[in-house]
């Protein structure tokens, strides 16, 4: 699968770039470097699909992971690993580490951009939001 950059003043493509599998989430580093975007090896299935279904198609968790993109040479220059089935996240202010939060493993990792490591912290999927009652 493809990134696609636009130029927005022009309403242009600029480049296409090749980062992999079911490319969902995107940040850019806070130095403007660097792109990166969530990959995602479990299958897309439309929302009419029931999700007893959608469990019924394989996912290939060798395809999940953050793609890093250097902005100058418009070329993945690798893929992290970042926990099962990553999907929205951030980088930090310092632009050290990745928060991404992992959707069928209802888990957070975090990964230091140094080095690659990725440490997960399990937690759980709430169902829905539930807002706090006041008074």
């Amino acid at each position: 699968m493809t990134f696609t950059v636009i130029d927005a003043s022009r309403d242009s493509v600029v480049a296409t770039i090749k980062v992999g599998s079911r490319p969902r989430g995107v940040k850019v580093s806070p130095d403007g470097r660097t792109v990166y975007v969530a990959l995602s090896g479990s299958p897309k299935c439309p929302p009419t699909m029931p999700d007893e279904e959608c469990k019924n198609h394989e996912a290939d968790r060798s395809k999940d992971g953050v793609a890093v993109v250097d902005v100058i040479t418009e070329r993945t220059v690798k893929v992290l690993k970042a926990g099962l089935d990553p999907e929205t996240f951030d980088v930090s202010p310092d632009g050290t580490r990745l928060f991404v939060s992992n959707e069928d493993a209802d888990s957070l990792t975090i990964v230091d951009l140094s080095t690659g490591k990725a440490r997960v912290d399990f937690g759980r999927e709430l169902p829905e939001f539930r807002r706090p009652r006041l008074g």
